[in-house]
């Protein structure tokens, strides 16, 4: 900063209202015989120190500490020196506590202490009044304004980036969550529906299957329900017509509700779309039995004319003992259970389906939300790592603030003042983005939702960055910046 800017923001910071004019006349009581404009770092130490001093009357410090302020200066300076530190303690009523091996400044002192063998002991004592001044309340506005001040443009640049970056990709993870969630749930009643709550199997080997067949799948798919499906080849009169038809039984858990070309809500069997098509029939006699048509199954490329019927209905019209194992059946309640087949069933055994079960299964797992889960994980432990690397960078400009009275608590609400923006800038970039994807891909029912994940994320954002904030500027105190310098 400049001269004037430095001034300025210690005038601020004592709630002073102050012009070049004034400036220049504390200046002069100071013998800073400079430009205002003048920026810190062309000026010499010994002008950076009567700056500094300056800058803490215009601060109203109570307390000024001198190190060794006359060391290496001629008579004329020494006196200059002391004009200031009298100036501060007799007109402006300061404390001055000065450490000093120069008698020059030690003779001059109103109260002395001496250090000796580890002891402090008073060796000169003089009877002074200090006036006790009200703490002046601080505002933030001055320091705000020293953060953008010592802020470089390319600093600036970089967190709106950045600030672009996590919106955007708050905003592409809340939708791919919720859409994740919804594939992945969805997909998994949708393919549960397509294969009718069922899956068909069959030897891998071509060969008819066998009672012994059925037990060793039942055995290999324990926690399942495996049934035996039968078949049969049948004539029935329509119109006074003979059709050649396929009797198909049906389990209970076997939904052709959700595959219906039409459905006249009552009845106890269904007929293929393709033998509707021909007879129209709403019923249908088998062994002298009429039985009412409930539903027409969808067109399929697999069935011709069929007749499905319930299994016990079925036992009771065909001995099954003269008929071959068709398929063995094994019910499906869940995705679970699909993946339960995929994976225990036996290299003898295929299943029989026009979907391919397996790749679905493998899909589906993609789109599990804790891939994306953990993928978020992995970018706010960059964004953090990075967090703290800009932290680490600017940790004299934290403790230097604690220098000037700042607490813990007052730093926290100064980052936060500092961010704002970058919050709010990710809550409206994601939010436009989720939105914008959810209308596309038409998922409006979770709208609500999504716009409050996007909340919740910023807010573990904020709530995580000023942890590491506070634990930060916890351990970074004035002790360490001085011991840093007496390093150097």
């Amino acid at each position: 900063m400049s001269l004037k800017d430095s001034i300025s923001f210690y005038a601020k910071m004592a709630n002073k209202e102050i012009n070049d004019d004034m400036i220049y006349e504390y200046m002069n009581r100071l013998s800073l015989h400079l430009e205002i404009n003048t920026y810190v770092k062309t000026m010499s130490i010994g002008e950076r120190q009567r700056l500094t001093i300056l800058c803490a009357m215009m601060k109203d410090a109570k307390l000024f500490i001198f190190d060794e302020p006359t060391a290496y200066l001629d008579n004329e300076n020494k006196e200059l020196v002391y004009k200031i530190i009298d100036y501060l303690s007799k007109k402006l009523h300061k404390m001055v506590l000065i450490a000093s091996h120069d008698d020059f400044m030690i003779q001059r002192a109103d109260r002395i202490y001496k250090i000796e063998d580890q002891q402090l002991n008073l060796i000169k004592d003089s009877f002074y009044i200090i006036e006790n001044k009200g703490q002046v309340k601080q505002t933030i506005s001055y320091v705000h304004d020293y953060y953008h001040k010592i802020k470089s443009q390319t600093q600036s640049i970089i967190n709106i980036m950045i600030a672009i970056v996590l919106g955007i990709i708050v905003g592409l993870f809340s939708f791919s969550l919720i859409y994740s969630y919804d594939y992945y749930h969805g997909s998994q009643d949708k393919l549960v529906s397509l294969l009718n709550n069922e899956i068909r199997l069959v030897r891998s080997d071509g060969k008819t299957l066998k009672t012994k067949d059925y037990n060793a799948v039942t055995y290999d798919l324990m926690n399942l329900n495996v049934y035996q499906y039968y078949q049969c080849d049948d004539i029935i009169e329509v119109n006074n017509q003979i059709y050649d038809v396929t009797i198909i039984p049906y389990y209970s858990f076997e939904n052709y509700d959700n595959n219906l070309y039409k459905d006249f809500n009552e009845g106890d069997c269904f007929v293929s779309y393709e033998l509707y098509r021909e007879t129209n029939c709403q019923e249908v006699i088998l062994n002298g039995i009429t039985h009412s048509v409930r539903g027409v199954i969808s067109p399929s490329s697999t069935n011709i004319n069929c007749i499905y019927i319930k299994i016990d209905t079925f036992n009771q019209i065909y001995d099954i003992s003269l008929l071959n194992l068709g398929y063995i059946i094994v019910q499906l309640k869940s995705m679970n259970d699909i993946e339960y087949v995929v994976e225990n069933l036996s290299s003898d055994y295929e299943i029989v389906s026009d979907i391919d079960i397996s790749a679905r299964v493998n899909m589906i797992k993609d789109f599990n939300p804790l891939y994306l889960i953990i993928f978020e994980i992995i970018i706010i432990l960059s964004y953090f790592i990075y967090h703290i690397y800009v932290l680490y960078d600017n940790k004299i400009s934290i403790m230097l603030l604690k220098v000037y009275g700042f607490n813990n608590k007052r730093l926290c609400k100064l980052n936060f003042i500092d961010k704002w923006k970058t919050y709010v800038m990710m809550v409206l970039l994601g939010a436009i983005i989720a939105n914008i994807l959810m209308v596309i891909y038409v998922i409006i029912d979770y709208i609500l939702i999504i716009n409050g994940l996007i909340f919740l994320h910023v807010l573990l954002f904020i709530i995580i960055e000023f942890i590491i904030y506070f634990i930060f500027v916890s351990y970074h105190t004035p002790v360490m910046l001085l011991r840093g310098r007496k390093r150097r």
